[in-house]
């Protein structure tokens, strides 16, 4: 009688066994069927986009003559005469704008003169067609006679009739001062002495005793 039990469950255990195999066999199945792979694709890098650079205004310009601001303006390549001329300040109210051609295109290192009614332009700028008014005056005479002008009558150079040119053969006296004592005679008049040059931005006395003996006012 012990024996037939120890027998039952034996046999107990061995279906236990088979039942609980079977079993693990399906769920683990079952789990494998119920797992999803998802694939994250990955995220674009954007490809950096070069941003056009501006160009930069370039182009050195002198407007001198009846302009509320006479001096030097920098303009993009490209600008007009009348872009300037407005940077300028605009003419003032004794300007000869008929003797102009604002659309024409300037260049590095113009020197643009707005005469006023009845003036001749000075030697060295330009003028109704772009032409160097030192190709030849307003009443015809030669280049000679222009720069005749602009020296006194004991060959020195007159500040007060000088342009920019000319003045700049003097020591010290560059582009920019050049172009300073032009553009302050302008708009003050005519230099009283050869000391009122220390009126102007950029000049000391110094400067002046270096030019004193080159240099009149008449």
């Amino acid at each position: 009688m012990r024996l037939n039990f120890t027998y039952i469950l034996l046999g107990v255990l061995v279906a236990l066994a088979i039942v609980v195999g079977v079993a693990m066999t399906v769920l683990s199945g079952a789990s494998a069927g119920d797992v999803q792979v998802v694939e994250i694709a990955p995220t674009p890098t954007p490809v950096p986009t070069s941003t056009p650079v501006p160009p930069e205004p370039d182009v050195g310009v002198y407007i001198s003559g009846a302009v509320v601001n006479p001096g030097v303006y920098i303009m993009y390549e490209g600008s007009r005469l009348a872009s300037v001329l407005l940077l300028a300040g605009g003419a003032t109210e004794n300007a000869d704008l008929s003797a102009i051609n604002l659309a024409v295109v300037v260049q590095d290192e113009d020197h643009w003169h707005i005469p006023r009614v009845g003036e001749e332009v000075p030697a060295g700028a330009r003028t109704l067609n772009g032409d160097r008014a030192n190709s030849r005056s307003a009443n015809g005479n030669s280049a000679a006679s222009s720069a005749q002008a602009e020296q006194g009558s004991d060959g020195k150079v007159n500040l007060n009739s000088a342009g920019v040119t000319l003045l700049k053969t003097l020591p010290n006296i560059g582009e920019v001062r050049a172009q300073a004592i032009v553009s302050h005679r302008e708009a003050n008049g005519d230099f009283a002495s050869i000391d009122a040059l220390l009126e102007v931005d950029g000049i000391g006395i110094g400067i002046i005793d270096n030019i004193r003996d080159l240099v009149s006012v008449e």
